[in-house]
């Protein structure tokens, strides 16, 4: 996927020999009991998702780990591009992973005991290329067809000073990857001799945004075959297991951009197991991610998810666009959607790694279904809107829109239902054309107009305990779609979502249950005081 995406999780089995421990049964929610999930914990020298594992939500419960060695705008030839971070990869002063009297942030996740997914985005090799912005790296810095060729017919054993210099750049740098391996392999087997390390080099080949994608399929499949003979033969690393990790692709680029994933395949002897890195927010009907699925299942290898989450420039991604460098909308996105899918659709998946960042589930809502096979309890609310010309539409929940967008129809009436086990209830008030505010009803009750043909425009919305008090232990979070004004800011408790006295149509509505003092409450009251 892009550089800097923020991203992931993962899932593993059972029965397989020799890929990842295997799950404890726990109470069953929608993720099958054969997978095992985990968290992509950072970049570099930058692992800062580490500490989910000591979240009550998530401990014991995050059965792999996955990070990158290397970030791909590191500092890779000379001293004209220092001003890009050092990765353990970079060239320049010696990274601070050599240093014997160093504890980094990998050696931390060793001692976790965990199995572990590696990454190695390695930058560019060839030095001329400058090493810009993460959205020029992404799609400007392509090796040549010619260098690449060169560089995937070379046994990595046999470079030496006679060596072109991209070729002696990309020596050294997976020697480093080599040492890095072998360090953290002897840091995990003290604290777990039974985990497994899986490599997972070059992903997302059948994509064009990395310098080895999108590039001669043979010749691919040689620089694959090369590293994998280098890590395993030459430097006998026999424990090592090589994950082979395609791309689902980017839905806003052309189809023509992704191609099938088993063109790159290098071969059952050199892989050992089979990835995706889906990002979606409705995986359960992608046809991108069901095409690469059914190709990386049909090799035969136990599959999973090394990458996961919500789709890049989706509805949840609270950093600038790589592309663009605009922000895009943002808003929590409902990981029981991945969970559901994965059940029904994606069951052969053993693994599913969620990425970090904006897409941490800690940052999203119902996170724990991907890890606990149970959804966060009373987080979930539903709701069901009419709609002018439609009638009642059918129920949604946890902030998916209910009502239509750009249509110019308005929404009539709404009923709003919060199942729960905290003695909590829903009170919402509608402001109704010609009416005004409306009395307060709840608990699925109508708001608003039917059969009526009045124009809903604004609601308020509470949650409230038997004495009318209002809830000090969840919050609701919600806004109005507005008739020549697009979504409206967000607001909570009982605020005013909409206009009033403006004689504007509401014409669709999202809302969210979010239990206090949580990672996504701090997200959505930051976007509430900020009239986001």
């Amino acid at each position: 996927m892009i550089l800097n995406k923020r991203k992931k999780v993962l899932i593993s089995m059972v029965t397989m020999v020799g890929i990842l421990s295997p799950l404890a049964n726990s109470k069953v929610y929608a993720i099958p009991t054969t997978c095992n999930s985990g968290i992509f914990v950072g970049r570099a020298e930058n692992l800062d998702a580490i500490d989910i594992m000591k979240d009550p939500n998530y401990t014991g419960k995050v059965s792999i780990v996955g990070f990158d060695v290397a970030n791909c705008s590191d500092n890779n030839s000379d001293d004209n591009h220092k001003n890009h971070n050092e990765t353990a990869i970079g060239n320049g002063p010696t990274p601070k992973w050599h240093n014997s009297n160093y504890t980094s942030d990998f050696l931390n996740v060793a001692q976790q005991g965990k199995d572990t997914m590696i990454s190695a985005t390695l930058p560019n090799p060839v030095p001329s290329q400058e090493i810009g912005s993460v959205g020029q790296i992404a799609y400007g810095s392509q090796i040549s067809d010619a260098d690449f060729k060169e560089l995937a017919s070379v046994d990595i054993k046999n470079i030496n000073q006679s060596s072109p210099y991209f070729v002696r750049n990309y020596g050294q740098m997976v020697s480093k990857l080599g040492d890095i391996i072998e360090k953290y392999h002897t840091e995990l087997m003290d604290s777990n001799g039974n985990a497994t390390i899986y490599l997972r080099p070059f992903h997302e080949m059948n994509s064009p945004w990395l310098w080895w994608g999108f590039k001669n399929q043979d010749d691919f499949k040689n620089l694959w075959i090369h590293l994998h003979n280098y890590l395993v033969n030459d430097r006998k690393f026999t424990w090592l297991k090589f994950c082979f990790a395609a791309s689902a692709g980017d839905p806003s680029l052309d189809p023509a951009h992704v191609k099938g994933a088993n063109s790159y395949y290098p071969g059952n002897n050199y892989v050992d197991t089979v990835a995706l890195d889906g990002y979606s927010d409705d995986p359960s009907n992608d046809s991108g991610i069901k095409k690469q699925y059914a190709e990386l299942t049909a090799t035969g290898k136990p599959f999973g998810f090394a990458e996961l989450g919500a789709k890049v420039d989706g509805d949840f991604v609270n950093v600038p666009n790589e592309r663009t460098q605009q922000n895009v909308e943002t808003r929590p996105f409902n990981y029981q959607k991945w969970s559901d899918a994965i059940q029904k659709y994606y069951s052969n998946a053993k693994y599913c790694i969620v990425f970090g960042g904006a897409y941490d589930p800690r940052n999203n809502l119902h996170g724990t279904s991907l890890f606990s096979n149970s959804q966060e309890p009373n987080t979930s609310i539903n709701y069901q809107a009419h709609v002018q010309n439609i009638g009642w539409q059918d129920s949604v929940q946890d902030g998916d829109a209910a009502g239509t967008i750009e249509k110019a129809l308005r929404m009539e009436a709404i009923k709003i239902n919060y199942p729960n086990n905290a003695g909590l209830h829903v009170e919402y008030s509608a402001q109704v054309q010609n009416k005004g505010w409306m009395p307060a009803v709840r608990d699925g009750a109508i708001a608003g107009t039917v059969q009526e043909g009045l124009r809903m425009e604004a609601i308020k919305i509470s949650l409230k305990d038997s004495l009318g008090n209002v809830s000090n232990d969840y919050s609701v979070y919600y806004r109005a779609q507005v008739q020549n004004k697009g979504w409206m800011p967000w607001v909570k408790n009982g605020a005013i979502a909409g206009t009033v006295q403006e004689g504007l149509r509401m014409e669709a509505i999202e809302i969210y249950v979010v239990k206090n003092n949580t990672p996504v409450a701090n997200f959505m009251d930051n976007k509430v005081a900020n009239a986001q």
